[in-house]
């Protein structure tokens, strides 16, 4: 009887010691556990923080990117627009050139026309001119026949597609000696004068 009473309490230690054991591993692998787990979210919060710092370096350098693209934007619309009031006052600085053009002395216009066309009539030529200078057409022809009197004979037009000057046709080819000719080929003259001029 007292061997089997010292049996049991012999087990009844085992099982003491055993169970004593596992909760010593229990709470080895407790605190090895929560030592994996602070290790990992210290990994996860530097991760994060790194993936923060990132986008925030993305966002500034986008903020940075569009700053730059709504600048160049900017500076492309300021362009256009003194592009276009630059444009409005060159067009208005040529159209009044050409109205002082058509505003010239009567006389002054007569010997610039007689000066522009040639001294000898073309045979079958057809002499343009602008309606506006409808009031000086016979003494043009008047001074012209004075130079050759086949002018006498050439066939007179009145034109309203443009606003000055003459114009003389033979066959399918028509020396352009009007205003707006004469402005076309010194344009780049012009636009430079006005630059430099005006636009400065």
């Amino acid at each position: 009887m007292v061997k089997e009473v010292r049996m049991i309490q012999g087990i009844d230690k085992l099982k003491q010691k055993l169970a004593d054991d596992l909760q010593v591993k229990k709470q080895k692998i407790d605190e090895q556990t929560e030592a994996e787990i602070v290790k990992i979210q210290e990994k996860y919060a530097k991760e994060i923080l790194a993936a923060q710092a990132a986008e925030a370096k993305w966002q500034e350098q986008y903020k940075e990117q569009e700053a730059k693209r709504l600048q160049a934007r900017i500076n492309l619309e300021q362009r256009r627009l003194k592009l276009e009031s630059e444009q409005e006052i060159i067009d208005k600085l040529l159209a009044d050139l050409l109205q002082k053009l058509v505003a010239m002395p009567r006389e002054q216009k007569l010997d610039y026309y007689v000066q522009l066309l040639p001294e000898k009539a073309p045979a079958k030529g057809v002499l343009l001119l602008s309606r506006n200078d409808s009031d000086l057409l016979n003494d043009l022809l008047q001074r012209l026949s004075a130079e050759d009197q086949a002018y006498s004979n050439i066939e007179c037009n009145l034109q309203d597609d443009f606003q000055g000057g003459v114009k003389l046709k033979q066959g399918n080819i028509c020396d352009d000696y009007s205003f707006e000719e004469l402005l076309h080929t010194c344009n780049y003259e012009l636009l430079q004068l006005i630059k430099k001029t005006v636009l400065s």
